[in-house]
């Protein structure tokens, strides 16, 4: 388990939700404990009345708290992680800026609105008319504590969000209770204590999150990308509002209960089980934590489009979350009489409660961070559907069920929403996404059967031959059919992922490194967001690139002995702007002798997506050809490998022509022999075996004409000098091509 447990350490996303997690599990528990305490305080000297009061005015103010708020604080968490990703510090100025004043003109609507009708809201709830008015005023500091914590969580300082988000309430508001009863014991203490706590924390949340972005902003140089740039009201309220609509969903599972119990029962029915409801809330420790970071994760990965990464992520959280809540379920309910009878007498009555709604949060962890996923990736939309049907369901469910069944009621109309809710969540994530939140021990494994290494290019560059010498290793897997090209053409791209794994990565058994010889991709456009969607921003890339004068001769040669050709080199190279078009495909591959050859535009691509230390550029002249041992050395070093000792001295795919011009005719014809042949031989991957080697046994070595040194530098100079000189830039690396 040790040893597990420090191999999956390793992988930096896994460290980052298990030490980052694990330290607001820790304030999670501190801030649970402290919730216990405050609540055991006010119904030692409060009772259950007392609490039921003080529970029912808390509610009251944090509905209007989450229509003012108009969902922006979750919205935030989006944004800021975005801008955060990109190192846009100035954006999330001008970003909090904006909201502020938004936010500044909702709660003092909405305070003067819960004012005014103070006296029928609290007739409505069995609350405190006095408590609802005073509470009006305090809609401010809340809301803009609550965009305080949120936005450290975008910027992923999870400790300073767990501590405001978990502790810093409860924490101030015991310790104002316990030092006021030691001079006044009157109704309205516990209230007083949460106001005037909630007032220092919002002051306090203030400076902490504009000094930890004043340490990034000296630490992390400013993007110039976007700079000074801002969202406009209309783009924040397009995504806030769905999350506000999709909060008030979830406002409503969570206090819908509490709210018909006030309604149908009486106050200390509400004490009762709010304190059976917090307790169930332990439960939920690890889900909860996990989700604290997972959110801004989410939304950063992606942002960058990352879909393997994201996959990972999410099941890495999921199966944290299940180990961590097990044991505390079980452990939890064993507990419970005893935890309960701290509280009180009276409180045991909450036995049944806490083991219905602590089975609910075991269905919520083993469902994992479904709803976190969509609200962080532009789905908020499904997720306020599914809250809202939920809801409906939990106050159907409470409306009927309360009157008859009272704490016990309340508590199963939770357990049905919640397991609706949960559920409904992870079938979206699986149609949206293709993969499922839940994690199922000893059932099932995520394992990694798609390639984590790629050799992208360039065409007519000694790919083939690297091919060649790397499928000897023992740990390296390629298909043995070398050009899948399944990110590059589109009618192949379509089959999806699956079917790519299924026709090229079937053979996979404990190789280490599994590959892909495709050198089409470091051409397509469209490459680079395919192989990233699919594939992840992990993924290792070995190209070689070749003096792109002789790559365009050798292509050309290609074309030619296809007769696919029929103008000279230099008339060809001449009219390619005006005869390619991305439209005809085939022909775009065919005929883009300097389109291919472009380098450093090509390159751009992939960085622009990928990490800089996941390439290996190498020079095919002065190291691929005149280097060959300590390029592979090289190679076998990026890739984690040994040297098994194998032959190098390979040299693939040399320059040939057809042995009979009849069978490579025949080759190239339609009709129905390839429709016979379809049929008798159903795997694409079969008959391209057969093929390229029908091919490779009709060819023999060609000996075409080479170019003078005179028309390689013309045509250098006309056509690829300036792309080279911004390559040699970029990898600050001398190409030696313009000698």
């Amino acid at each position: 388990m040790k040893e597990k447990l420090l191999k999956a350490l390793q992988d930096k996303d896994f460290s980052e939700l298990f030490k980052k997690g694990g330290v607001s599990f820790l304030i999670r528990i501190a801030g649970q404990i402290m919730g216990f305490i405050i609540t055991f305080i006010i119904a030692h000297y409060f009772g259950a009345k007392g609490l039921g009061d003080y529970v029912l005015a808390v509610i009251v103010l944090r509905i209007f708290v989450l229509i003012a708020k108009l969902g922006v604080d979750t919205a935030s968490i989006r944004f800021i992680a975005e801008y955060a990703s990109k190192k846009q510090w100035n954006n999330i100025r001008l970003y909090r800026g904006r909201v502020s004043s938004l936010l500044l003109l909702s709660t003092i609507f909405f305070s003067i609105t819960m004012y005014v009708f103070a006296p029928h809201i609290a007739n409505v709830v069995g609350a405190n008319p006095f408590y609802i008015r005073l509470n009006s005023f305090f809609i401010l500091p809340m809301v803009f504590f609550i965009l305080n914590y949120q936005s450290l969580r975008g910027l992923k300082k999870i400790t300073e969000f767990s501590f405001f988000y978990w502790m810093s309430r409860v924490t101030f508001s015991a310790i104002i209770i316990l030092i006021t009863v030691q001079f006044s014991r009157h109704d309205n203490v516990p209230i007083f204590a949460f106001l005037l706590g909630l007032i220092i924390v919002s002051i306090l949340s203030y400076f902490v999150f504009f000094n930890k972005l004043k340490i990034l902003e000296k630490s992390n140089n400013q993007s110039k990308e976007y700079f000074g740039t801002s969202l406009g009201y209309r783009e924040i309220l397009l995504v806030s509002l769905p999350l506000l609509l999709a909060q008030s969903g979830q406002f409503i599972m969570a206090w819908t209960d509490k709210l018909m119990l006030g309604g149908f029962m009486s106050a200390a029915d509400v004490g009762v089980y709010d304190v059976a409801f917090k307790l169930s809330l332990f439960v939920n420790i690890a889900l909860t934590s996990i989700s604290s970071i997972t959110s801004p994760k989410f939304a950063e990965i992606y942002s960058l489009g990352d879909m393997k990464k994201l996959r990972k992520v999410v099941y890495q959280s999921t199966k944290i979350t299940f180990w961590s809540t097990v044991p505390l379920v079980i452990g939890f309910i064993a507990l419970s009489p005893f935890v309960l009878n701290i509280f009180g007498d009276e409180f045991q009555n909450g036995f049944y409660v806490l083991c219905i709604l602590s089975s609910a949060r075991l269905i919520s962890a083993l469902t994992g961070p479904a709803g976190n996923l969509l609200q962080m990736t532009g789905r908020e939309v499904i997720f306020m559907k599914v809250l809202f049907v939920g809801a409906i369901i939990n106050i159907s469910l409470n409306y009927y069920l309360v009157p008859i069944y009272g704490i016990e009621g309340a508590a199963f109309a939770s357990f049905i929403s919640i397991v609706f809710w949960n559920l409904t969540m992870v079938y979206y994530v699986k149609k949206e996404f293709g993969f499922s939140t839940i994690y199922m021990p000893f059932t099932y494994k995520y394992k990694i059967r798609l390639p984590n290494f790629m050799c992208i290019g360039a065409a007519k560059s000694g790919t083939t031959s690297l091919y060649d010498i790397l499928r000897q290793h023992s740990k390296v897997f390629i298909p043995s059919f070398k050009e899948p090209h399944f990110f590059d053409i589109p009618s192949v791209y379509q089959h999806g992922i699956e079917w790519y794994k299924k026709n090229y990565f079937k053979g996979l058994r404990n190789e280490k490194c599994i590959g892909d010889f495709s050198p089409t991709y470091l051409f397509d456009k469209h490459a680079p967001h395919r192989i990233l969607n699919d594939l992840g921003s992990e993924l290792k890339f070995i190209i070689i690139l070749r003096n792109p004068v002789d790559r365009a001769y050798s292509h050309y040669l290609h074309s030619k002995r296809d007769e696919h050709e029929n103008l000279s080199f230099k008339e060809a190279l001449s009219v390619e702007e005006n005869r390619v078009s991305e439209k005809d495909y085939l022909s775009y591959l065919r005929f883009s002798y300097v389109e291919q050859g472009m380098y450093y535009k090509m390159l751009r691509r992939y960085f622009d997506l990928f990490p800089r230390d996941n390439f290996l550029i190498i020079n095919f002249e002065e190291e691929f050809v005149n280097q060959r041992e300590s390029t592979i050395n090289k190679i076998f070093d990026f890739l984690g490998l040994s040297n098994e000792g194998l032959d190098i001295n390979i040299s693939s795919n040399k320059a040939s022509k057809a042995r009979s011009i009849w069978l490579k005719k025949f080759m190239k014809k339609t009709g129905w022999w390839r429709v016979v042949v379809k049929k008798s031989i159903p795997s694409l991957k079969i008959r391209q075996i057969i093929k390229n080697r029908i091919q490779r046994v009709n060819t023999k070595t060609y000996f075409p004409p080479k170019l003078e040194a005179i028309e390689k530098k013309e045509i250098y100079n006309n056509y690829f000098k300036s792309d080279i000189q911004n390559l040699e830039k970029l990898l600050d690396k001398k190409m030696y091509w313009d000698l």
